[in-house]
């Protein structure tokens, strides 16, 4: 699927056209993910979630993520950002470890591409899916960045259940694995001490 995607990708970024280049996308919607382009885009996620596989979850973040790059341009700031925000949704959303290793890289830079409009619960949902690739020091950044943006006491719930879910995962792994995302044991205590910090 991710060859077919970047197949798409090529294809797309490759027209001049806009109006070309619109086409292919609406085939491409069409062809990876099962659905025309206005269901993709207007659909709920809790929908698309519950109709269409991982992989077709996957290559509909994908393809949204490719309309935002493409097309950014001639959209308003908000538009663009909630496009951002819409494919990071739906990729960290996915429970694959094979899809989370692969696509660790494009969460973060979505999350990036998204700024500070991204809702809690897609944050949370970030966390847990780097830290399910094996990003864990990412997966740390991401959740202490979100928890800098509230007073201590006040983070919301969604937030603070990812950071002890996460503690809670890392604590089940091998030093080698820890090691591997960028992570020591011994900063695991440190981890959990700083969370608790925002959750009273």
């Amino acid at each position: 699927m991710i060859e077919q995607v970047g197949e798409a990708w090529r294809k797309l970024m490759g027209l001049v056209d806009d109006l070309e280049a619109q086409r292919e996308l609406d085939a491409s919607y069409r062809s990876l993910c099962g659905l025309d382009r206005q269901s993709a885009e207007h659909l709920d996620i809790q929908t698309l979630r519950e109709l269409l596989t991982e992989e077709r979850l996957l290559a509909l973040s994908e393809l949204t993520y490719l309309r935002a790059e493409r097309f950014g341009g001639k959209m308003d700031p908000d538009a663009l950002s909630a496009l951002y925000i819409r494919a990071l949704t739906l990729l960290s959303g996915i429970e694959e470890e094979e899809i989370a290793a692969l696509r660790k890289d494009r969460a973060l830079e979505l999350m990036e591409k998204a700024g500070d409009d991204v809702p809690v619960e897609t944050a949370a949902d970030t966390i847990r899916f780097l830290s399910l690739g094996g990003a864990f020091a990412d997966a740390e950044d991401l959740l202490f960045r979100q928890l800098d943006r509230w007073q201590k006491g006040r983070a919301p719930a969604p937030l603070l259940a990812a950071g002890r879910a996460f503690y809670a995962h890392l604590d089940a792994q091998s030093d080698a694995a820890l090691e591997k995302g960028n992570l020591h044991r011994a900063e695991l205590a440190q981890g959990k001490v700083a969370l608790s910090a925002w959750d009273h």
